[in-house]
């Protein structure tokens, strides 16, 4: 399944770009994700709780690898997770891409383009349940990076 976010944030891309290599922001913008642990430059282990339809799972070893990274410009993430009572899991593939948008104040082009396998009972739910889910946590996403202070 493919998902497309796109937004112009209120903040310059230096501020947006930090944001997205943080991981103490990710944790905060990141709808159910509730800890998220540095194992090196390249790679987070993260614990969130996700609810769809009528599951909620509890995602307690998540991994999250930056496979490629260009300064204020492009991220490409592999992120990785089974539900703990290994009812489901997820692979996501997600790039995030910054530009500058000319104007007077400083502002962010930002787009999302993910691809997400789901396996088990996610899978099972249906692709239409499961993009409105995804969608929404993007959405949420990118309005927690819109608070985000200057």
């Amino acid at each position: 399944m493919d998902i497309h976010e796109s937004a112009v944030l209120d903040l310059p891309v230096s501020r947006v770009w930090s944001a997205v290599n943080d991981p103490g922001v990710l944790k905060l913008c990141v709808p159910g994700c509730q800890e998220i642990t540095v194992v090196d430059p390249t790679t987070y282990k993260a614990k969130a709780v996700i609810k769809v339809g009528f599951i909620s799972a509890k995602f307690d070893n998540i991994q999250v690898r930056k496979v490629e990274a260009t300064e204020n410009q492009k991220l490409v993430f592999e992120i990785v997770g089974e539900d703990a009572n290994r009812i489901g899991g997820f692979k996501l593939n997600m790039e995030v891409k910054l530009g500058e948008v000319a104007g007077g104040t400083p502002k962010t082009s930002l787009e999302i383009n993910a691809t997400v396998d789901m396996k088990g009972k996610f899978a099972s739910l249906g692709r239409r349940l499961v993009e409105w889910k995804s969608k929404g946590m993007m959405e949420e996403f990118v309005n927690n990076l819109r608070g985000l202070p200057t």
